[in-house]
């Protein structure tokens, strides 16, 4: 394995990373606790500072303080670069950066990136992040538009904050990190499909993975090396590789099942008093954000425990492999429950999709 000699000391790949995800926080945080990162231009405590750095890098969401109240315009822009920077991956940035600058994508490169999880082999890891920034830069873009014309037109927000604030949302969402600008998150929004099914939507594809996104684009004929071009359309779409298939399987029986559970649970209880629509748009809206992104549209105060309950195992089953999403993955899984449903009828292959799985893949995904 290709290493790298940090004061005297040889580092692999994977301890790379973690060096550049614990550099990140730190940075992050100074960064937060300088008075032009709050609104009242005083010092962040080192604690709130150091945990919204954390939070925002490790792509999780969770805050001690009003994100919207508490930081300023310049510290909303760095919590966004963290979870950017995050998203994307820092050595898989590094790794276009030195490829960018030398010319060439050598094996200590590619390592170092899929050591990341941001690709499923080192073989595909410069289309795939090619591929990723590319996607990244379009998805965010339309959401932003999306959100920004409706804060703008329905809400009365000067084109500045809109776009601000549309901004800011696309990347949280698209890279599931769940931070939004308000106290009460999008509750105040909860009948307003032009800004949740714009948000839920950018969830669902960045929790997808960037390596089944590039095989749907792939699939569909878009080059994205050479641009948008659909002269050579490859209409195969059966022929998809396992783990995109098991991705947009799981992730879709997970939506619409948790969509009709949630709906289920909740119709006359936290959505009591809503019109049908809204009912139908928050369960749906809570169907897809538990899993990955953390955003609400209702009070989870509200919830009865069984909801509570299914919101705890969506969370801990979380998205696709090698994308933005948390949990053990949706493939990890789907591998586990094929290895019982093998067990329970007396097979020595775990067998999906008529492919048989490595023992080591399934011993992986056990020890996940």
């Amino acid at each position: 394995m290709a290493k790298r000699r940090i004061g005297g000391r040889s580092l692999n790949p994977t301890q790379l990373v973690s060096i550049g995800f614990f550099g990140l926080i730190v940075i992050g945080a100074l960064a937060l606790m300088m008075p032009f990162s709050s609104v009242t231009h005083t010092v962040t405590d080192p604690l709130t500072a150091i945990f919204t750095s954390t939070s925002a890098v490790s792509l999780t969401g969770l805050t001690v303080v009003d994100t919207g109240g508490h930081w300023s315009t310049t510290g909303k822009i760095i919590i966004a670069t963290l979870i950017q920077l995050s998203g994307l991956g820092i050595m898989s940035l590094t790794s276009l950066a030195g490829m960018i600058l030398t010319g060439r994508f050598g094996l200590r490169l590619r390592m170092n990136a899929a050591a990341e999880g941001r690709t499923l082999s080192i073989g595909d890891v410069k289309s795939t992040l090619i591929a990723t920034l590319g996607f990244t830069a379009l998805v965010e873009s339309a959401v932003t538009l999306m959100l920004a014309s409706r804060f703008a037109n329905k809400y009365g927000m000067s084109v500045d904050r809109a776009m601000g604030e549309g901004l800011f949302h696309a990347i949280s969402s698209f890279n599931n990190a769940g931070f939004g600008l308000r106290k009460d998150n999008f509750v105040p929004y909860a009948a307003d499909a032009w800004i949740l099914l714009p948000l839920a939507g950018s969830i669902i594809i960045g929790g997808l993975g960037f390596p089944v996104l590039r095989e749907l684009i792939t699939r569909l004929g878009i080059r994205v090396s050479r641009g948008w071009n659909w002269s050579n359309r490859d209409k195969r779409l059966g022929h998809l590789s396992v783990t995109s298939r098991l991705t947009l399987i799981g992730t879709a029986v997970l939506v619409l099942g948790g969509w009709l559970v949630i709906g289920v649970l909740e119709w006359n209880k936290a959505m009591s008093g809503m019109p049908i629509g809204e009912k139908i748009l928050t369960a749906f809206f809570q169907s897809v954000t538990p899993r990955t992104a953390g955003f609400n549209s209702v009070d989870y105060g509200q919830f009865h425990p069984s909801t509570l309950f299914i919101t705890d195992i969506f969370m801990f089953i979380g998205g696709g492999s090698a994308g933005t999403a948390g949990g053990i993955k949706i493939s990890t899984l789907l591998v586990l429950v094929a290895a019982m449903i093998a067990e329970f009828r007396g097979e020595t292959d775990t067998v999906i999709g008529h492919r048989k799985i490595s023992y080591s893949v399934v011993r992986q995904a056990m020890t996940v």
